[in-house]
């Protein structure tokens, strides 16, 4: 019973951090939109 508890709380835990991981990423890359967004408002108010 314990051994199993073992085995299903890794799974568990491996499944959450893919899914933080593939949160972050999707944060990441939406961050970098906005920045790149920014950027060129910046670049083009500059004009």
């Amino acid at each position: 019973m314990c051994h199993d508890q073992g085995i299903g709380k890794t799974r568990k835990e491996r499944m959450q951090r893919r899914k933080k991981a593939e949160r972050n990423r999707k944060m990441c890359s939406s961050l970098i939109a906005c920045f790149l967004l920014q950027l060129g408002i910046a670049f083009i108010s500059d004009f």
